[in-house]
């Protein structure tokens, strides 16, 4: 179904990533414990959370321990991540033996924290993607997995959705909140996608342009039901280059969103032009 736009023409500075949203703790500490907790025992394979780090050089880490029952080698991956509501990657791909347990610790991504302006995570939900080593089979997808700090209780959740509203309908916002920078995510403009429905939605762009040059552009996000994401539709530097670009004065793409698990296309917007000043 078409969706008619107008076209957004404002004055955007570049903006800092790190104040993206206020969320108010119970502590002042940036440390939260989890309890020892099993978030998985079937099927021959049992997942323990032992540990939460919120700060590290790669990100929050979450320590786990787990045990692989069965007669195969399994990987385990995590995927569908989030943390206070907010769409965050997570990273773990971790083999394991027949009848063997690890420890390992699953990274959520410093830079997708950062920008989500979360300082103390309240909670952390993601699913666990368990495929045969051998033949990349999946085994076993999880339901979600929730986990609650020692700061959850008296934790308010508060979200920052200032910028411009480029899209706005049927429980499905996206805000533009300026242009990113090269230390972050690359030259481009941050979105970020508000999704209150209740199903699992993937944004993308296309038919983007740079000052009127049509150009590749990175931004493929999926956002769960009732959850936030903020994350840079960013060009390469490579392309910015190779076309001499040096200031920008003008995006424009199109969104282009559908059902996460169905693909089925829900809109296709007109094309959204982005104007930005020095």
């Amino acid at each position: 179904m078409k969706r008619l736009f107008c076209a957004v023409a404002g004055a955007f500075m570049a903006i800092s990533l790190m104040a993206c949203v206020t969320q108010t703790k119970k502590e002042d500490t940036k440390e939260q414990a989890i309890e020892q907790t099993v978030i998985y025992d079937e099927n021959d394979v049992k997942i323990t959370a032992k540990e939460w780090h919120m700060t590290g050089d790669f990100g929050p880490e979450l320590k786990v321990s787990i045990e692989n029952n069965s007669d195969k080698t399994l990987t385990f991956q995590t995927q569908d991540a989030s943390i206070n509501g907010y769409m965050v990657e997570s990273t773990i791909s971790e083999n394991v033996d027949p009848e063997k347990d690890v420890e390992k610790g699953i990274y959520f991504f410093k830079t997708d924290v950062e920008t989500s302006g979360i300082q103390d995570a309240a909670d952390i939900q993601f699913k666990f993607h368990i495929t045969d080593t051998k033949t990349g089979e999946t085994v076993i997808d999880t339901d979600m997995i929730t986990l609650k700090t020692s700061s959850a209780d008296g934790f308010k959740y508060e979200y920052d959705e200032s910028g411009d509203v480029i899209y706005d309908k049927d429980g499905i916002k996206v805000i533009s909140k300026g242009l990113s920078d090269e230390n972050s995510y690359g030259l481009g403009v941050i979105l970020h996608v508000v999704n209150t429905t209740k199903q699992d939605i993937t944004v993308q762009t296309c038919d983007t342009s740079i000052n009127g040059i049509k150009m590749d552009v990175n931004f493929s996000q999926n956002v769960l039901a009732n959850k936030h994401c903020i994350n840079g539709a960013t060009f390469t530097q490579t392309d910015l280059d190779a076309n001499g670009i040096k200031n920008v004065e003008t995006i424009e793409f199109k969104l282009h969103i559908v059902d996460k698990n169905t693909e089925k296309t829900i809109t296709d917007s007109d094309t959204i032009t982005l104007t930005f000043t020095k």
